[in-house]
């Protein structure tokens, strides 16, 4: 019986012993858990702070860059109103070079069709004049002839 006795309080103080160190281990291991909790907090806040950061730079530099392209845009804008005023008064100065080329060749086929008639006049009072050539020269003969006889 006090083998028993000796064994159960050889028992007893082992699981005291055992009840011990579980209970220092779970105390060592929700102060390690706190300790990583509190780590992986400040982790967080560290992340999130410098995502926020990070967030406020890409927000900035792509407000910047919006900025930059409206102003290029703008800018793109005023020279095409520009390229278009420059085109319309082009073309209104082709069309009247067209215009002017135009009358031109009018007054180029008017001038082409007087040459034409005054040449037709020219070689018909050629033909006249050689005709009434002709009849002087006869007539001169003729009248030569009358003085003769005279």
């Amino acid at each position: 019986e006090r083998m028993i006795t000796a064994h159960k309080l050889e028992m007893e103080k082992l699981t005291a012993r055992h009840a011990e160190e579980e209970a220092r281990l779970r105390e060592v291991m929700r102060v390690e858990m706190h300790e990583a909790v509190s780590a992986y907090e400040m982790q967080l806040a560290h992340v999130r702070t410098k995502s926020a950061e990070d967030i406020k730079e890409l927000s900035t530099a792509a407000d910047a860059k919006i900025a930059g392209l409206e102003s290029q845009v703008q800018e793109l804008k005023k020279k095409l109103e520009e390229e278009v005023t420059s085109l319309a008064a082009a073309q209104e100065a082709l069309d009247e070079v067209r215009e002017e080329r135009a009358k031109l060749e009018d007054d180029k086929a008017i001038k082409a069709r007087a040459i034409s008639q005054l040449q037709e006049a020219e070689r018909l009072l050629k033909a006249e004049v050689s005709d009434l050539s002709h009849k002087v020269a006869k007539l001169t003969k003729l009248s030569d002839a009358q003085s003769s006889e005279l």
